[in-house]
């Protein structure tokens, strides 16, 4: 059973999120997470109660703690280290992310189609 308690965290990072992160994100971005964050604090987190998620239980996820992704002190990774990771013959494909952050100078993404945008979404707009 989820608690209001955890549900008013998850809206208070959410605010604070807004506050000191998001100011200079395209409005469009900004109306799609209000209007999500406007479903979440109506529905609440899905329980095992309802058909779709009647599997998975998400409670331990309920009191988890985030923070917002930072690239200070992403730890400093080498290409050599990359190689042994790649499948062979994908090597004019890889797309590395290191916490999270897409690392473009370790990324190889020129049999990409130009349709194809790889990065992070501050860098799309």
């Amino acid at each position: 059973m989820q608690s209001s308690k955890e549900i008013e965290k998850y809206l208070s990072d959410f605010q604070a999120f807004e506050n000191n992160g998001a100011s200079d994100d395209p409005v469009w971005l900004k109306n799609l997470r209000a209007a999500a964050i406007g479903k979440f604090s109506e529905l609440g987190f899905p329980t095992v109660k309802l058909e779709d998620w009647r599997f998975t239980n998400i409670l331990p996820l309920t009191r988890s703690h985030f923070r917002r992704a930072s690239v200070a002190g992403l730890p400093d990774v080498r290409m050599e280290e990359i190689g042994k990771h790649v499948v062979d013959g994908c090597s004019k494909s890889v797309l590395v992310f290191i916490d999270g952050h897409f690392n473009k100078s370790l990324s190889n993404v020129s049999s990409l189609s130009k349709d194809i945008v790889a990065g992070g979404l501050a860098e799309s707009f």
